[in-house]
């Protein structure tokens, strides 16, 4: 697959070669308005975006500043403006458009006439700080104007439905910039913030355009999306303050992957937006429950802007817990399978021994069924096999796996995860079911995978927020330890329908053993494998054998040693 982001810049250069900073248009020799404070309390961004190279066309025809004036009624705090001309369809004559915009401040805020797109108000030029109004967004009058930063930040709730933002937008432009020259344009257009991709930039570049923004009073938001990023995000931090942004969609083939904000959230020195893939108040949710600071909502603000408001009161709404953790701990294990062997979850265990002997050749999670079942786990099973690790430096994650949600043994498995105990409930029911049960715990669900209609509730489910599900057989009247695989017809047609999955989300489970693991990794390259059956001696009873000649078979050793 060629590598987009490559081509993205090539032409760019191209662009900056022939027609300079400006990109030819005629734009302010000063800027219009006072710098808005970017992002300085929790909140939302909102995107005025016409097109992408993924999804071609999204809005091409939009109102910048009638979107604006609806992303504020949201509830928004800040509204990014993606500029990129080629794939992307936007211009500086956007951000232009959403700056001047009466939704900016919402209307001429004091009796001197002062409006966005004024010039001559005396607001500064660029690298002017004379004319009355400070780089920082200090009030240009004494009627109570203040910038974004420096107000209450009041909300008018109703529900769902929006909180209109009391204070002055604050934009950000969102673009591929190269030069330092860029953001001295993006200043005189009006842009608050200016995003700078770490992957794109070499350090001492990174750091010029950075102290350009801050002489000039805007915000760099600082896009990292490898360790590689984060380094240069660390020592940029200690010269100049910046934001970081945590971009969800790998800009290189366009896919998102919901665990790479998990994996980065605690690496960071600065506070942090998460770009990308927010699709639903589910996933704005788990943004605020990872702790970033902002989220930045792009193809869904654009195409959807009337749901809007339901994404910014969701992430207002949450914060940091222990659905975090799990995600958080999956994400950092899943890194240290550097080969790219698949993250291992041994299930069905009712000894202390099996689960111990599983740990120690390498499971990464440990099932245990609260269900009528031959497999059926007990409270004293997971608190003595919780105690076992408890002096390990890592251990396993614990994950209780329930069928019938009202009943006394799911209640003792929610009751093992709110303790602690259990790091996860795997929900085998409906997977449609809409719980607080689950919601307040960390969940993930299971897809039974039949036929083809199967493959549209895989994708709904993705879409509504689901970080990952589990795919499993469909047998009617069984749920789970079949010993039965997804047809290869049927998950090649869903991995096709559903790319991002084929690329880091597939969680397999289903007829998975020694004698067949090994076809199934290397034709399908799955995140995540769940094994139960295939590996016992009896119901509930691990063969020693075989789960080390399935871990043995998943890292391709032949030898017999792990």
């Amino acid at each position: 697959m060629p590598d987009i982001l490559d081509t993205i810049i090539e032409g760019r250069k191209r662009d900056l070669d022939a027609l300079g900073p400006t990109f030819g248009l005629d734009l302010p020799l000063r800027r219009e308005r006072p710098v808005v404070p970017f992002l300085k309390e929790r909140g939302a961004i909102l995107e005025i975006k016409r097109a992408s190279p993924s999804k071609g066309d999204i809005a091409p025809n939009l109102d910048v500043a009638g979107l604006c004036a609806q992303y504020r009624r949201a509830g928004a705090r800040a509204v990014s403006v993606l500029t990129e001309p080629h794939f992307f369809k936007g211009s500086l004559l956007d951000l232009l458009a959403a700056t001047r915009s009466g939704a900016a401040t919402g209307e001429a805020p004091c009796g001197n006439g002062f409006a966005a797109s004024q010039q001559s108000s005396g607001i500064v030029a660029s690298g002017d700080q004379t004319s009355g109004f400070a780089a920082a967004g200090a009030a240009p009058c004494d009627s109570g104007f203040a910038a974004a930063g420096d107000q209450d930040s009041k909300y008018q709730a109703s529900g769902y439905q929006g909180r209109e933002f009391q204070g002055s937008l604050a934009f950000l432009r969102k673009d591929f910039l190269l030069t330092v020259d860029e953001i001295e344009v993006s200043y005189r257009c009006g842009a608050d913030a200016v995003l700078l991709i770490a992957r794109i930039l070499d350090l001492d570049l990174l750091v010029a355009m950075a102290k350009k923004a801050h002489e000039l009073g805007i915000q760099a938001l600082v896009e990292v999306r490898t360790r590689e990023d984060v380094e240069k995000l660390t020592i940029l931090s200690q010269t100049v303050p910046v934001l970081a942004g945590v971009n969800a969609r790998d800009l290189a083939t366009f896919s998102i992957d919901p665990l790479i904000p998990a994996a980065m959230i605690g690496r960071l020195p600065v506070p942090a937006v998460y770009e990308s893939g927010i699709r639903s108040p589910a996933m704005a949710r788990y943004a605020a429950q990872l702790g970033y600071q902002g989220i930045l909502v792009g193809e869904e603000a654009a195409r959807n802007p009337e749901t809007t408001g339901d994404l910014v009161a969701a992430f207002l709404d949450a914060g940091p817990d222990r659905t975090s953790r799990f995600w958080q701990n999956l994400a950092e294990r899943r890194e240290r399978h550097e080969n790219g062997r698949p993250l291992v979850k041994i299930c069905g265990l009712t000894r202390v021994t099996d689960a111990l002997s599983a740990a120690e050749k390498g499971a990464d999670l440990l099932g245990f069924i609260f269900a009528e079942s031959k497999r059926r786990a007990s409270a004293e099973l997971v608190r003595e096999v919780h105690s076992k690790f408890a002096s390990a430096p890592t251990r396993p994650l614990l994950v209780g796996v329930i069928t019938e949600l009202q009943s006394s043994l799911a209640h003792e498995a929610l009751a093992l995860c709110s303790e602690g105990l259990l790091d996860v409930i795997q929900w085998h029911g409906d997977p449609l079911l809409n719980s607080p049960l689950l919601d307040r715990l960390p969940h993930y669900r299971v897809v039974s995978v039949g036929d083809r209609e199967d493959i549209g509730l895989v994708q709904s489910l993705l879409t509504g927020g689901e970080v990952r599900l589990l795919l499993d057989t469909r047998v009617e009247g069984r749920s789970g330890g079949t010993g039965m695989m997804i047809r290869s017809e049927l998950l090649d047609e869903l991995l096709q329908r559903i790319p991002d999955l084929s690329s880091n989300g597939l969680w397999l489970a289903g007829g998975l053993g020694p004698d067949t693991i090994g076809p199934v990794i290397e034709r399908y390259t799955p995140e995540l494998i769940d094994a139960s059956s295939r590996l016992e001696s009896e119901p509930g009873i691990k063969d020693e054998e075989k789960l080390r000649a399935f871990f043995n078979a998943i890292t391709g050793n032949t030898n017999g040693v792990y």
